[in-house]
């Protein structure tokens, strides 16, 4: 089964919300593809956990641990890509898609890196061919133009998706220039911010050399040492989770640059947050609770959850040019 949803739901005059069509998207494979020929191979992978979504345009990719299926919202069809087909690894950990390059980022758990650009799959394989110990996890995907900032177990990568090369060395912004685990970054204010497992980074994006790890510095205004698993730049503020371990422990910050002030984020719910990001000037908080949409004054427009006890787990979230909401699952 193939099973992730596209939600258009028009908002109450109480800011709850009303769901007005559910898409389900459940296809047997025999359904959407035709029969294998002779001397073929086909994948039996599961399809329905989904780790992560993206919008580019007329389709919408959607990721599993194993493999890569996309919606054609032109044609209505449903299209898959595994190793058999294409990709390069299996052990997906994040997708992301850049639309001014029209590239699709699909990020490995042993940071190894596809690139979809039209119907060519470009591989990219240099951090996860390099001997790094530890945790090669890439974690998230921040893009500033061309450039994608990779947040990995060990550190921060950049590569230039347009040149499909990395132009700076690895930077390893730990205590001494040490291994770190990075979660999350984004940009803002001139400034990089690096959410880890050891607290908030920042550095100069007009530093000289990013690579140096003397170029970054711990934030200690809020919790100098806490796990801190997503971070967001939004309505020039900073948006930042504090992870912790435990059902409906997890607090979401909100940084104010104008009062220099962090306070908690207004509104959000306490789950475990799997996503933070901005889509078309909304900001979307996903998490195991369900999915919470506010807009620039922090007012919750939209909360997308399962009624009674059960909760809709959603790993990832996006918004679409017609206001269809995208949830993986």
């Amino acid at each position: 089964m193939y099973i992730f949803f596209a939600i258009k739901i028009y908002k109450m005059r109480t800011h709850t919300i009303h769901l007005f069509q559910l898409l389900t998207l459940l296809f047997l494979p025999s359904v959407l593809f035709s029969q294998i020929a002779i001397g073929e191979w086909r994948d039996h992978l599961p399809y329905s956990s989904t780790i992560g979504v993206a919008d580019a345009g007329n389709l919408v990719y959607c990721a599993t641990p194993y493999s890569l299926f996309y919606l054609d919202k032109t044609e209505n069809s449903i299209h898959r890509l595994t190793k058999v087909n294409g990709l390069s690894d299996i052990g997906i950990s994040k997708i992301s898609y850049n639309k001014t390059y029209e590239t699709l980022l699909i990020a490995y758990t042993n940071a190894n890196i596809d690139l979809i650009k039209g119907n060519t799959i470009v591989n990219i394989s240099d951090i996860k061919r390099k001997p790094i110990l530890g945790n090669k996890t890439i974690n998230n995907i921040m893009f500033i133009d061309e450039f994608a900032y990779l947040s990995c177990g060990f550190g921060i990568v950049v590569l230039d998706i347009e040149n499909e090369e990395f132009p700076e060395p690895i930077y390893y912004i730990g205590p001494d220039g040490g291994q770190i685990n990075v979660l999350d970054v984004t940009f803002g204010m001139d400034s990089l911010f690096a959410a880890t497992e050891a607290g908030i980074y920042k550095a100069d994006i007009n530093s000289p050399n990013l690579a140096d790890y003397s170029s970054w510095v711990v934030d200690l205004r809020l919790y100098p040492n806490a796990f801190f698993n997503e971070i967001e730049f939004y309505n020039g503020d900073l948006v930042i989770n504090n992870y912790n371990e435990g059902y409906g422990r997890d607090t979401t910050f909100l940084y104010d640059f104008t009062t220099k002030h962090w306070g908690y984020f207004p509104g959000a719910n306490n789950f475990t947050k799997n996503s933070i990001k901005v889509a078309y000037g909304q900001l979307l908080l996903t998490s195991d609770g369900g999915v919470e949409i506010f807009d620039t004054s922090y007012e919750k427009i939209y909360n997308i959850y399962y009624p009674g006890e059960k909760y809709l787990n959603a790993q990832d979230a996006t918004i679409d040019s017609d206001g269809f909401k995208w949830i993986a699952v």
